[in-house]
């Protein structure tokens, strides 16, 4: 076979079976990555509910009556909404010094708005990290404002 027809062939062959190949191969790694995706998907869900489960807990156990939160329906955050008379940005350096960090609700409203609330991220901390710095925030609490 001379090199011209070796060519041609190839390209007949080509011609007619790469076309169902490339196919058959994207639509094997759409399904594998589709697979994966909602395989991970259910890892996540599974570790935010987790999560969740574990700041709830500590919640309802710590925190004094006057305090109010969000259940979150995706990620890894949890608003608090406090007694109206306390502000979130004059409690922070006492939570800091009890050793708990949040982050104060006033950057995410316009105007005045936010001043009780403040919001938590519970993705980093294993459940007794969740248990004691939900206990420490509350002490925080009590002590400034005296609920």
């Amino acid at each position: 076979m001379n090199a011209s027809v070796l060519n041609s062939s190839v390209l007949v062959l080509n011609r007619y079976y790469q076309p169902v190949h490339v196919t058959s191969v994207k639509r094997a790694f759409s399904l594998l990555y589709q697979g994966i995706a909602k395989a991970i998907d259910q890892q996540y869900r599974l570790y935010e509910f987790e999560d969740w489960a574990a700041l709830s807990a500590a919640l309802e156990r710590h925190m004094p009556s006057g305090v109010a939160w969000t259940e979150p329906t995706g990620g890894f955050v949890c608003w608090l909404t406090l007694p109206e008379e306390v502000d979130t940005l004059a409690l922070r350096p006492a939570a800091i010094a009890a050793g708990v960090a949040y982050v104060p609700g006033p950057p995410f409203h316009v105007g005045d708005g936010g001043r009780n609330s403040l919001r938590l991220s519970f993705s980093q901390l294993t459940e007794a990290e969740l248990d004691t710095a939900v206990g420490r925030l509350a002490g925080a609490l009590r002590a400034g404002v005296l609920i």
